[in-house]
């Protein structure tokens, strides 16, 4: 399975529907080689099961490179600083046939992923979000897989987006959009409170929190958030 970073909630799962099943959480991309962080082996027991379900996707693998670059600068970043997953070494691609694009690669020959990540003290890899998802508040990057994360722990919530809200003066404000479970009650107060109450201050919920009968999907099976975001800021939600 791939295509977003793997939530606490859906691992846990995972974990208790196939429990005589070891769980490989991994990180990599056609561009950069099939797998660049993997679990190793040799670590798994002593540290893998306690960073697993911090959502670790392992060390990377020997022959590759990865850098942790600030949003802005570009410089390499230290542990736990969130930044965009940059990749060199042996198995990444020269480049795309009949296609040129400066954003390819950053000035030192890394392939820019598009990702957000970090790494830990023992560096051991993190995936948080996408770039392009990226917000920011007061010029501070805010993940919305983070604040979905936490809404996912909420008893009432079944499916949550977020993104950001345009603000003149602080930049953008997290938005929630929340489908309820079946025969489920709860006013949307109570869930931004619940969120409030369990994230950093970039990441309240400024914009509020409403309640929607479904998600509509791209063609990719993702959250449209584009549609989403037009449908609020049109007021047609």
């Amino acid at each position: 399975m791939g295509g977003t970073p793997v939530t606490e909630k859906h691992l846990r799962l995972a974990a208790e529907t196939f429990p005589n099943t070891r769980l490989l959480n991994c990180y990599g991309q056609t561009e950069v080689g099939p797998t660049t962080a993997y679990p190793r082996h040799e670590n798994y027991v002593k540290l893998m099961k306690e960073k697993l379900f911090k959502l670790s996707c392992g060390k990377t693998v020997q022959g590759a490179i990865i850098k942790i670059a600030d949003l802005t600068t570009g410089e390499a970043l230290g542990p736990y600083q969130e930044g965009e997953v940059c990749v060199g070494g042996a198995y990444r691609m020269n480049g795309y046939y009949n296609f040129i694009s400066p954003d390819t690669y950053d000035s030192e020959g890394f392939t820019r992923t598009g990702d957000i990540g970090y790494y830990d003290e023992d560096e051991y890899i993190y995936i948080v979000d996408r770039c392009k998802e990226m917000l920011k508040y007061k010029s501070f990057p805010v993940s919305p897989a983070s604040i979905e994360d936490v809404l996912s722990h909420h008893p009432a919530v079944k499916q949550s987006v977020v993104f950001g809200i345009p603000h003149e003066v602080d930049g953008d404000h997290p938005i929630a959009l929340v489908v309820l479970k079946n025969d489920v009650k709860v006013d949307p107060t109570e869930i931004k409170k619940f969120v409030d109450d369990k994230v950093d201050d970039r990441k309240r919920l400024r914009g509020g929190v409403k309640i929607i009968k479904e998600i509509p999907l791209s063609p990719t099976g993702k959250p449209d958030r584009r549609l989403l975001k037009n449908m609020v800021l049109n007021g047609g939600l």
